[in-house]
Order: C-alpha cells, then sequence, then structure tokens
C-alpha cells in the first residue's frame, strides 16, 4: 500500500504541510476540550460529551504512547523537576478553572472554595507524579536509543 501513495511534495514544502498539520491538530485539541467544557457548564449532563471525551482520551493516550515510544518530551520544555512543577500548576488551575464554569451557580460559594481547593490539591498530585513518572521514563528511553545509535556506528 505504501507504493500505492507517491508524495509530491519536496522537502520544503513537505516541512510546510508538518507545520500546518501540528498547527491544526493543536487547534483542533484545544477546541475539542473547549467544546466539552462549555457543553458541560450549559447542559451540567457528562453523557452529553461522552463521545468528545472518547475521542479526546484516545488522542491523547495516542499522542503521549508514541511520544514515549521515541524518547521525546516536548519541543521546548525541558524533562526535569521544574517543568514537572510547572505543569503541574497549570494543569491544576486548569482543573479548577473548567469546575468552575461547570458548577459556579450549582454550588454555594463556601461549598465552591473548598472543591475548588480540593480540585487543585488533586490535580496537582496526580498530574505531578505521572509527569514525574514519564519523566524518568523518557530520560531512560533516550539513552536507551542513544546507546544502539552508538552500537549501531
Amino acid at each position: 500500500m505504501k507504493g500505492k501513495w507517491k508524495n509530491n511534495l519536496d522537502e520544503m514544502q513537505e516541512q510546510e504541510m508538518l507545520h500546518i498539520e501540528k498547527n491544526c491538530f493543536w487547534l483542533l485539541y484545544v477546541m475539542l476540550a473547549a467544546a466539552m467544557i462549555v457543553q458541560l457548564a450549559v447542559t451540567g449532563e457528562h453523557r452529553m460529551v461522552a463521545g468528545e471525551f472518547v475521542c479526546f482520551m484516545v488522542v491523547s493516550v495516542i499522542m503521549v504512547a508514541q511520544c514515549l515510544r521515541h524518547g521525546i518530551w516536548d519541543r521546548h520544555l525541558k524533562p526535569d523537576g521544574r517543568t514537572n512543577l510547572f505543569v503541574s500548576i497549570i494543569a491544576g488551575a486548569g482543573a479548577v478553572l473548567a469546575q468552575a464554569l461547570i458548577f459556579y451557580w450549582k454550588l454555594s460559594p463556601a461549598a465552591a472554595g473548598i472543591s475548588a481547593v480540593i480540585t487543585f490539591v488533586i490535580t496537582f498530585v496526580l498530574c505531578l507524579t505521572a509527569m514525574t513518572f514519564l519523566t524518568n521514563f523518557v530520560k531512560k528511553k533516550k539513552q536507551k536509543l542513544e546507546k544502539e545509535d552508538e552500537d549501531d556506528d
């Protein structure tokens, strides 16, 4: 099947196409997350976003798995504790924001505040734990891939 589809792009066009696809992927990813949050805020029904959630999670798991498989962390961020802490704080704040948008009018101010703190702490701890595990995994995978490259030479 590979031989059937000829690539008609030169190297510069191929790089530009990859750039366009990357931008479109991340735009779609963020818009899908925003659509789920808005639907939950408006309807309050979790089953209304089940299809979008499944698609979002499948893409997320595939992205993480493929990056781990190839020993890739990020184009701009380093796999270290400082990055993990920063990303975990952002994730906790994002979870609180999403929860505020969804449950804003359903909770009293005191319950909303307590819920926000609990949500932040749980999200922060889970994200930091997962990021630390993934950081170590990527570092080991990268070392293994570099060692294989040295052995091939």
